[in-house]
């Protein structure tokens, strides 16, 4: 197996360095031409409650007046059910 080659990185090249204030540590650095990418409480929380959807699904069309059809129509849950696991087999 080839081993990868990586380039030293000198002092001087460090533009900012973070620390763990908790065990003294330097977590990691920074060079010019990097990126930090910076994410709020809300957009963490977020990402962890989120369901993904798979980019490769299959479409599925249904009219929006059909929508209001079945809303109208005094059905049970698990009639609601049997109609989306219908449409997933189309």
């Amino acid at each position: 197996m080839e081993q990868i080659k990586r380039k030293q990185i000198t002092d001087e090249e460090i533009v900012c360095q973070f620390m763990n204030t908790d065990t003294v540590e330097i977590e990691y650095s920074l060079r010019k031409g990097d990126s930090l990418r910076v994410y709020t409480k809300e957009q963490k929380d977020y990402m962890a409650n989120r369901k993904v959807i798979k980019k490769n699904n299959t479409f599925v069309k249904i009219y929006k007046d059909t929508i209001g059809i079945l809303a109208r129509e005094d059905l049970i849950k698990s009639d609601y059910k049997l109609i989306l696991i219908t449409l997933a087999f189309r």
